[in-house]
């Protein structure tokens, strides 16, 4: 039988959990004001594997050595949605064409409906 665990991220740019072998990353929530990284596992499991995680906000440079693929995971809000940070999970090896590109991006910002600016 399987079972979710959370591990709680931390607001650097580059972290390293070890997550048992064969999972399944489900998520990414803020619980409490925490980032949490939610994945599905086997408990027997005792092989852990170190799982290089990658976080950046909206609007800020994605500073990650070229060689490096990241997958995207999840992202998390802060301050009522204003500060948006997105999670990459590092899937190793060599830099593919359609792999993240290790500079500034600007972000499109969708225009705030009426509604939605009570």
């Amino acid at each position: 039988m399987r079972e979710i665990r959370e591990y709680t991220l931390t607001m650097q740019p580059e972290q390293e959990i070890e997550i048992p072998r064969g999972f399944r990353i489900l998520s990414v929530q803020l619980v409490r004001g925490l980032p949490k990284l939610f994945v599905l596992v086997d408990p027997r499991q005792i092989d852990l594997e170190p799982v290089t995680l990658w976080s950046f906000g909206t609007g800020i440079g994605v500073n990650v050595p070229q060689e490096r693929l990241l997958q995207p995971v999840g992202y998390y809000q802060q301050a009522e949605g204003l500060i948006v940070t997105h999670v990459f999970r590092e899937v190793g090896g060599a830099r593919q064409a359609s792999g993240l590109k290790p500079e500034r991006w600007t972000p499109r910002v969708a225009p705030r409906r009426a509604m939605d600016q009570t």
